[in-house]
């Protein structure tokens, strides 16, 4: 019996940023894309005050930290300048320590943990480089900071997988900033409304020592609307609105979470290909397995203080990261095993065994979910996942 895991980091998504929306948006707001460097940009002036996210992110800290402007994009220009420097060296030789420098929470674990499988594998270094960033820094004071940030990734497709999502802290004032959740975004042609198709791309799946894309992902039928900015700021979801927003990466982890019996459906989310279409794709895996058991569990690791982007549509652009642990276990070893290809990159992980009567392998997952603020159906955008560890019980 072979079971075959999706291995690395893996990435699935159904909706799309475009860079045209983002650019529309910012224009009319007077803002423009920056070329990393933070020339020119400067706060404007009465843009609109947003509160406290759900984790008491504004306004706190001490009352020096409270005086505080907002951060500026010249500001988040320049910490996202320094973040690709560091992690362009740390990535040409793997250096962990360097890394944490830059990275913090589940975002380091999984990169140094990509770090590990590449030099298991002895693959090559990846190059790292990101451009044609856009800013998106909520008018907030006080500590921890955060802004996040759309930008091109050089791992990436241009037409189709063309930029990621990422959110910088700064815990306490004069501490370091660090990326914490950073995801792909599918990009398409096209502005917000308008159908997601680029007619001159034809998608294909491709492969790298640690990214690997699926022929069966769709693209959305309508593009989502993008961040509400007010001048160089843009608009968040506060109080009680976030609150019930936020609530989705615990109910998404509850849909996730595989039991004996089945999975725990919720009826907290849009019918699509990350939530109807992973459990309907799970029922068929779980008859296949037969009497290997396969359990799976999604604990939600997410930043509380991380702001909620309010969407031109009035959702809320939610980021999720998850523990997520799965099991399979064959009870009538040796006579039935849990085997994977040779090669397959799991068996970095767990040693050169093809047959096992127990697998057992930790990951980093993350999703971005656009959630309505009234408690409604939220619709996942895109999630991915890097596994962390594997060990198994091999059969002789």
């Amino acid at each position: 019996m072979t079971v075959r895991h999706p291995l690395g980091r893996r990435t699935r998504g159904r909706a799309a940023f475009t860079a045209a929306a983002l650019a529309v948006v910012l224009a009319a707001a007077g803002c423009s894309p920056s070329d990393g460097s933070g020339a020119g940009a400067t706060p404007a002036a009465g843009a609109g005050a947003t509160g406290s996210a759900p984790g008491g992110s504004g306004g706190g800290g001490s009352p020096s930290a409270a005086a505080l402007p907002p951060l500026s994009q010249a500001e988040a220009a320049a910490v996202f300048k320094h973040y690709g420097e560091v992690r362009a060296a740390a990535n040409a030789t793997r250096d962990d320590a360097k890394l944490a420098e830059i990275e913090d929470g589940p975002l380091l674990a999984a990169s140094t943990a990509a770090y590990r499988m590449e030099r298991l594998g002895g693959d090559k270094p990846l190059p790292f480089e990101q451009s044609t960033p856009y800013f998106l820094v909520p008018r907030r004071e006080g500590y921890p900071r955060y802004f996040a940030v759309l930008a091109r990734n050089s791992r990436w497709i241009a037409t189709s997988h063309g930029r990621d999502l990422m959110y910088f802290r700064q815990q306490t004032a004069g501490g370091p900033w660090k990326a914490v959740f950073q995801t792909p975004i599918n990009v398409k042609n096209g502005d917000a409304g308008q159908s997601a198709t680029d007619p001159t791309y034809t998608p294909k799946p491709t492969a790298s020592p640690t990214v690997t894309y699926h022929p069966d992902q769709k693209p959305p039928s309508k593009l989502p609307n993008m961040p509400v900015a007010d001048g160089d700021f843009v608009r968040t979801v506060d109080g009680q609105a976030a609150v019930t927003a936020a609530k989705t990466c615990t109910d998404y982890a509850a849909y996730h979470t595989r039991s004996i019996q089945g999975p725990q459906a919720r009826d907290r989310f849009v019918a699509g290909d990350l939530t109807t279409g992973i459990t309907a794709r799970e029922a068929e895996r779980a008859r296949a397995l037969g009497e290997i058991s396969w359990t799976r569990t999604f604990r939600p690791t997410t930043d509380p203080g991380l702001p909620l982007l309010r969407l031109g549509d009035g959702t809320a652009l939610v980021p999720c990261t998850f523990d997520k642990v799965e099991v399979t276990d064959s009870p009538r070893a040796p006579e039935r095993w849990v085997s994977y290809d040779q090669g397959d990159k799991v068996l970095r992980f767990l040693g050169p065994s093809l047959k096992w009567s127990h697998v057992e392998r930790t990951s980093a997952d993350f999703a971005v979910i656009a959630a309505p603020t009234d408690g409604s159906a939220a619709d996942v955008l895109f999630m991915h996942d890097t596994l962390l560890s594997a060990t198994g019980t091999p059969i002789p």
